[in-house]
């Protein structure tokens, strides 16, 4: 099954989102990027990014063996961006520190906002109440 990723102006927008959040507390985030596709998406990035944004980035391997410790690794940020990933969220969700900033993106899409119970499950059951959703276009 091929998955679709958001576009790059959604994860830019959530990297603007936590620096302007941390920048009135006095904190400078530090980004980690987490891929199973690390190369495309570091090649990606490196082209759309500016040099100095770029150099923010800590590329975490995609080795099929380290899942494990990408999921623990993803819960010890203190902050995360994810896409619409079973493994980011799981990532985000076993996150315990008590001031983190979740970013999700929100799939143009998804739900079907003339349905009321898939309004509902997407943003109460399905993301935790205090997560940011923002609105990603897929590619």
């Amino acid at each position: 099954m091929k998955y679709r990723v958001p576009n790059s102006s959604f994860y830019f927008a959530a990297m603007d989102e936590i620096r302007q959040r941390l920048k009135h507390i006095g904190q400078v985030p530090k980004f980690f990027v987490f891929s199973d596709e690390i190369a495309k998406v570091r090649n990606d990035f490196q082209r759309l990014l500016q040099p100095r944004v770029f150099k923010e980035l800590e590329w975490v391997s995609d080795s099929e063996e380290t899942v494990v410790e990408d999921l623990y690794l993803m819960s010890q940020c203190r902050h995360n961006i994810l896409t619409y990933s079973t493994f980011a969220w799981w990532g985000a969700y076993m996150n315990n520190h008590s001031e983190k900033i979740v970013i999700a993106s929100h799939p143009s899409e998804i739900p079907d906002e003339r349905n009321p119970f898939k309004v509902f499950w997407y943003r109460y059951l399905y993301f935790p109440i205090e997560w940011s959703l923002m609105k990603a276009q897929y590619v």
